[in-house]
C-alpha cells in the first residue's frame, strides 16, 4: 500500500467497499487511507448496473464453484465493481477470491478482463509493476491467472 502513495496512483472505491474497508481496518490501513484521502487519491465511482447483472446471472447459474463460494463472491465483489468502475485494476492479497474469479472469468468474460496482483506475492512483482506505471499485462489478467 505505501508504494501507491509513492508513485502517484489512486484508490477507487464506492460506498459499499469503503463501508466495508471501515470495518475490518487495520491501524495501518486507516492511516494509508487517511493519507491517501488527504492527497486527494482516493476516487469515488458509481458500479455499471449491467455489469453486475452480468456477474449475479453468472453466480447464479455456474456450475463451476460450490454455494459456499459462490456467497463469498457475492460478499466480496465489491473490489471486482469498483474495478469496473475505474481502470480494472485490483490489488489485493486475498488469493481465495483471486481463484474463484478466474474460475468465474471462462463463463464471465467481463470478469477475466480485470488485472489482479498480490502485492506480497513475489512472483506477481507488484511492486515494480506499480512503480512501471500499472500497465495493463495479459497475464496478469483473471483469465489467464494460474495458465502456464
Amino acid at each position: 500500500m505505501e508504494q501507491i502513495q509513492d508513485v502517484g496512483h489512486y484508490v477507487a472505491m464506492n460506498k459499499s467497499l469503503f463501508q466495508e474497508w471501515q470495518k475490518h481496518r487495520s491501524k495501518f490501513s486507516l492511516q494509508w487511507l487517511s493519507y491517501m484521502q488527504r492527497r486527494g487519491k482516493v476516487r469515488f465511482v458509481e458500479c455499471h448496473d449491467e455489469k453486475v447483472k452480468i456477474l449475479a446471472e453468472c453466480i447464479e447459474v455456474t456450475e463451476s464453484i460450490t454455494l459456499k463460494q459462490k456467497d463469498a463472491v457475492r460478499k466480496d465483489f465489491l473490489l471486482v465493481q469498483c474495478a469496473w468502475a475505474s481502470d480494472e485494476l485490483i490489488s489485493s492479497l486475498d488469493e481465495k477470491m483471486r481463484s474463484l474469479l478466474s474460475v468465474l472469468s471462462s463463463e464471465c468474460a467481463e470478469i477475466g478482463s480485470v488485472v489482479w496482483v498480490n502485492p506480497a506475492r513475489e512472483e506477481d512483482g507488484a511492486v515494480e509493476w506499480a512503480r512501471a506505471g500499472a500497465r495493463v499485462e495479459e497475464h496478469r489478467k483473471l483469465r489467464n491467472w494460474g495458465a502456464a
